[in-house]
């Protein structure tokens, strides 16, 4: 009984030639489905990165927007107050930001790290090492 392999939708069209990308017992290997164009999880994990990079900054940007609004007729002891609140939202925004050019990088990192993997693979000859 041959082993089943999950066959990503974009190698559903390069099903028809088989040959040479079989194993032992006829199954279909899981260094074809790198073959045949499926990116592997660093593509895919780096472009979730990038999606949680470019929201992270604005999330933590809300807190310090709520502060910096002025109260209407406000006391010494309200303004007090709220510049202290104004100075803990903009250190939250700034770790915020920091954070998420952290993660975007890491995102790009892993995007371009994928597709070097996938070109070296698909070289003759090459071998392959996650």
């Amino acid at each position: 009984m041959a082993a089943r392999v999950a066959v990503p939708p974009c190698a559903i069209q390069r099903q028809a030639d088989l040959s040479g990308w079989a194993g032992d017992n006829g199954a279909v290997t899981p260094g074809w489905l790198v073959r045949a164009g499926w990116t592997g999880w660093r593509r895919e994990l780096g472009w979730l990165l990038i999606a949680v990079a470019l929201v992270r900054p604005c999330l933590a940007s809300v807190p310090w927007a709520g502060a910096e609004m002025p109260f209407q007729d406000p006391t010494p002891e309200m303004l007090a107050q709220q510049a202290k609140d104004v100075r803990a939202a903009e250190a939250l925004m700034l770790a915020g930001w920091a954070v998420g050019l952290c993660v975007l990088t890491a995102g790009v990192w892993l995007i371009v790290w994928g597709r070097h993997l996938a070109r070296r693979s698909a070289q003759p000859g090459a071998s392959r090492s996650a």
